[in-house]
């Protein structure tokens, strides 16, 4: 959609991880937590200018669902 010239194809590559706990097996209280890593290649530095574009992104979350 971008009006490039020619962009590689490879974009870099994803990790992530995720749990999910549920004390004592209930669905009242859920806790969930992940962690990624994107290291991006040739393509993700052409399309997207930035300061640290050699650089790996990182993501964490956290989420609690109460229900009642």
């Amino acid at each position: 959609l971008r009006n490039e010239g020619s962009v590689p194809k490879a974009i870099g590559w994803d990790a992530s991880v995720s749990v999910i706990w549920r004390p004592k097996a209930i669905q009242n209280v859920v806790f969930r937590a992940s962690a990624a890593v994107f290291d991006p290649g040739k393509g993700f530095g052409d399309l997207f200018a930035s300061a640290g574009r050699d650089k790996r992104f990182y993501s964490l979350l956290f989420n609690t669902i109460l229900s009642y």
